[in-house]
């Protein structure tokens, strides 16, 4: 079956490379190794990077290869591609250590000092932070009336100039005074986003929240 998979994909490539007159493929002339850990989506991935039947899945999240392996462990370590969920710094600080021999590829899903543009506190802050820089109103221009929640009581801003807005939205009967309540970090595809149009629901939430975690804070 791989073979055929082979030959037909060759085939398809070969169509490919008389219209385009560039990009030759590389079946047959190299074996990639390549390592998808568990996480988001990863099924998805894995079926995607298996179609490329030219790869090889490793059996170890390494980039390095064992010296002393044998040339059909070869087949099995030192990845050419490696997937996860979470950043690894150390398949980054190994990039960054080995240069690659010309033609040897070596790719790691994840990228350096990306945090400003990942995070969603860290995206919010920036957002707003840009567009007040420049005398801007951000929540008119960007983005919805928001509010980033470190604590319950009068010594957070966010949370009393919330409860105000809230109030004066009920007040003026505007809309359907819904708001959307999710953890700042640490969560991901949509992991304890809640929704509420009753504020003592809301800051039971904000409450319940704050204190389940060292350093939670909330986005309202």
């Amino acid at each position: 079956m791989q073979q055929a998979n082979e030959k037909l994909l060759s085939k398809l490539y070969s169509v490919f490379n008389k219209e385009n007159g560039n990009v030759e493929p590389l079946i047959g002339k190299s074996n990639l190794n390549y390592f998808v850990g568990k996480g988001n989506n990863f099924y998805l991935v894995r079926q995607i990077v298996k179609r490329r039947v030219w790869w090889t899945r490793a059996h170890k999240e390494d980039f390095a290869a064992n010296a002393n392996d044998s040339a059909d462990e070869k087949l099995h370590y030192g990845c050419n591609f490696i997937w996860t969920q979470w950043k690894k710094n150390r398949h980054l600080q190994h990039l960054k250590r080995h240069n690659t021999a010309e033609g040897t590829l070596k790719i790691y899903n994840r990228v350096e000092h990306n945090f400003h543009l990942s995070n969603k506190k860290a995206l919010f802050r920036n957002i707003v932070r840009y567009y007040r820089h420049r005398d801007l109103d951000p929540f008119e221009l960007a983005i919805p009336l928001t509010f980033h929640i470190r604590r319950v009581g009068s010594q957070d801003s966010d949370y009393l100039a919330f409860i105000k807005v809230f109030n004066d939205l009920k007040m003026r009967h505007e809309g359907q005074n819904v708001w959307i309540i999710k953890p700042g970090e640490d969560t991901n595809r949509g992991s304890g986003i809640q929704v509420s149009n009753n504020l003592n629901e809301i800051l039971g939430i904000l409450k319940l929240q704050l204190s389940s975690k060292a350093n939670r804070t909330m986005i309202v």
